[in-house]
């Protein structure tokens, strides 16, 4: 997972706090920013300011994402059983 720390920088267009991430994921603030602080999401450090960019947003999104599992009853369908 990619941290980037910049001292003074301003932030690439697009880029997100923590707090707009939490609410548009609808999840906690408190989550969005132990997963950064813990490393355990791609993120922009800026300062002390926690920022995503789109791409660092997308690829959480995906680390959230849970696959659906197939059913036996739908995998005996699908295999011709």
């Amino acid at each position: 997972m990619a941290t980037t720390t910049t001292p003074d920088a301003t932030p690439p267009d697009g880029c997100i706090t923590a707090e707009e991430l939490a609410d548009k994921l609808r999840i906690g603030y408190r989550w969005v920013t132990n997963g950064a602080r813990y490393k355990k999401l791609p993120h922009l450090r800026i300062g002390h300011k926690i920022m995503f960019t789109p791409e660092q947003v997308d690829e959480i999104v995906a680390k959230l994402t849970v696959a659906v599992k197939e059913s036996s009853s739908e995998k005996r369908r699908r295999e011709g059983r």
